[in-house]
């Protein structure tokens, strides 16, 4: 197996595969309409997986490997796209997992979020917005295309921290510093420490993923900051408890007071294979702040807000069983892809039945 790692992601991008996967007894494998399809070659060897993973990070970052055991970084092939990588090693060999990023930038309608309800987020001068799904859910290209909007409507400094870099922006309206951990700084928590001393308007964490992190961005977005940044969680009401479940009991309270005069929105995506060309659909809960929505977060009477997203649907919010019931209405999804990414498939049911 001869090929060079550009030709094999070259040769994703020509498939349109929104991922490649490159481990040992294998050929190089591609996703493609959600479902996997080898490459046309022979299986990898080990030899293979070690030179491609040492073409994609060069010598010291290869060294860097070697000691930690795995590695996420962006890489570029000019003409060709941008990739999100993590390289790591499984049962003594090298294997590679990357992301294929969009080319251009898509916008919010070619994404399929609700257009009016994310332009009023970008809109917004402050407080946070939580995007939540599961991994390859489409959380970064939601805040990518986030930061676009803002940058060519507003006159803002925004300031974005990631873990890799994954789509680049160009100043327009904005001027916009982008942060990659590891690289320009040493970790999420020290960069979000220095964020403040940067002057910025909007920030985007890439993810949050502790309870200082939390606590800064609380704290940004009190001091009049807007930030934009990502969770794992499967529904609205999941991702609150994630949240303040990263704290210790005794200062849950707090947490949940605080959340409730910051949070903005949360949007649950989820991507599912569509009816139409066999394309990834996006299915998007949306939950909005309201004066009873914060009163339930105080409260932690998180369970009760689901009701709230499905009689507040004239405020821009939506269930995610409204999501998949409009998809199945519209026929860009099947009736057994709708019900096995439900949660309450009676309740989706009943939708269908009064619709």
């Amino acid at each position: 197996m001869k090929l060079t790692i550009n030709q094999i992601l070259s040769t994703g991008v020509q498939h349109e595969s929104s991922d490649v996967h490159i481990t040992v007894g294998l050929p190089p494998m591609m996703r493609v309409e959600g479902k996997w399809r080898p490459f046309d070659c022979a299986c990898v060897s080990p030899a293979d997986s070690e030179r491609l993973a040492r073409e994609v990070l060069g010598k010291d970052r290869m060294s860097e490997f070697e000691q930690v055991r795995e590695f996420d970084l962006s890489y570029s092939i000019e003409g060709v796209g941008r990739f999100r990588i993590n390289v790591f090693w499984q049962r003594g060999s090298v294997g590679m997992a990357v992301r294929i990023l969009p080319y251009e930038m898509p916008d919010f309608e070619q994404l399929g979020l609700p257009v009016k309800v994310m332009q009023d987020l970008c809109n917004l001068p402050n407080g946070i917005v939580l995007i939540c799904g599961p991994t390859g859910s489409g959380k970064s290209t939601t805040l990518a295309a986030m930061i676009s909007y803002i940058n060519q409507t507003r006159n803002r400094h925004i300031v974005t921290i990631e873990d890799p870099i994954e789509f680049l922006h160009d100043h327009d309206h904005c001027i916009i510093d982008q942060r990659e951990v590891n690289t320009d700084t040493s970790s999420f928590s020290i960069a979000m420490k220095h964020v403040l001393r940067q002057s910025p308007d909007v920030v985007m964490i890439g993810e949050i993923r502790d309870q200082d992190t939390v606590r800064t961005a609380m704290a940004l977005a009190e001091s009049g900051h807007l930030v934009l940044t990502t969770t794992h969680a499967g529904e609205a009401v999941q991702g609150l408890i994630r949240l303040v479940d990263m704290f210790p009991a005794s200062q849950q309270q707090e947490i949940r007071v605080s959340l409730s005069l910051v949070l903005r929105a949360m949007l649950i995506q989820q991507l599912l294979i569509g009816e139409k060309r066999r394309r990834r659909v996006l299915a998007c809960e949306v939950m909005l702040s309201t004066p009873a929505v914060n009163n339930l977060i105080r409260e932690g009477k998180f369970q009760l807000i689901q009701s709230h997203l499905q009689t507040n649907q004239d405020l821009g919010m939506c269930s995610m069983n409204n999501a998949l019931a409009q998809l199945l209405l519209q026929q860009e999804i099947s009736a057994d892809t709708a019900m096995s990414r439900s949660r309450n498939p009676a309740e989706l049911q009943a939708l269908m039945e009064y619709n």
